[in-house]
């Protein structure tokens, strides 16, 4: 006899990647639309490395021209989310740089996603009373493309804010976890997948990018990195750029 596939066990799931999936928020003593910045990102490392967006990790690169007492990006973990690991940039994708530095300032700035990625490395404790104590619960990574496959549930995991205010976002950002439906797969060349599709949901707000896309086997395929624009979340398309 043929033995029976395992049922999905989403709840576990759920609680590893929640676990594993940090909120980088970037908070300024000058005000105006730089306080705050808040953005997702999730750990692939034991060592400490976040993967998140280059439009989340920019601001790291800013924060190294003004200087922290003026700009300054911290994770954090929780739900709330409080304050945990300094951070610093690993590496950020420099064709994304290039193309989009002008629109750091922009409100609701547009994209595809291409070369939207960046790695980002834990260099310490936001309360120096603490221990650093690696290893850190990471995700392990699937890039295989056979595995995105439409019509199959993924769980989404992020910070979103799009609905909050700057206080808000501070003291009372909650982390949040959605199941889904894989929907279309996209490439910008030819031959590759480089994103694809998981609808509307709870998640499809500003904040959520970074956030990280786990399939039923608990194995990171993905993170969240656009979503089109409308008045209900449900009505709006996520999109994940494939690892």
């Amino acid at each position: 006899p043929v033995p029976l596939p395992h049922p999905l066990n989403f709840q576990t799931i759920n609680q590893t990647t929640r676990i594993a999936t940090v909120n980088i928020i970037c908070t300024s003593a000058l005000g105006g639309i730089f306080e705050p910045i808040s953005g997702s990102g999730v750990l692939i490392d034991p060592r400490g490395v976040i993967l998140t967006n280059a439009h989340v990790a920019q601001f790291l690169l800013l924060q190294n021209s003004l200087g922290q007492d003026l700009l300054n990006c911290i994770a954090r973990t929780g739900s709330p989310a409080t304050p945990t690991y300094t951070l610093k940039i690993l590496y950020i994708s420099p064709r994304w740089v290039q193309s989009n530095y002008k629109k750091i300032t922009e409100r609701a700035p547009t994209g595809t996603g291409e070369n939207d990625f960046a790695l980002l490395q834990i260099t310490g404790r936001t309360d120096p009373n603490l221990d650093l104590k690696p290893p850190f619960p990471a995700l392990a990574i699937d890039d295989s493309e056979n595995t995105v496959i439409a019509g199959q549930p993924a769980i989404i995991v992020a910070y979103p804010a799009g609905f909050l205010g700057g206080i808000t976002i501070q003291r009372d950002l909650y982390i949040v976890s959605s199941i889904v439906t894989i929907g279309q797969r996209y490439t910008f060349k030819t031959g590759t997948l480089d994103t694809f599709s998981l609808g509307g949901s709870p998640v499809a707000q500003h904040g959520s990018s970074g956030g990280a896309v786990v399939n039923s086997d608990g194995n990171l395929m993905g993170i969240i990195v656009t979503s089109t624009d409308a008045k209900e979340t449900s009505g709006r398309d996520l999109d994940a750029l494939s690892i």
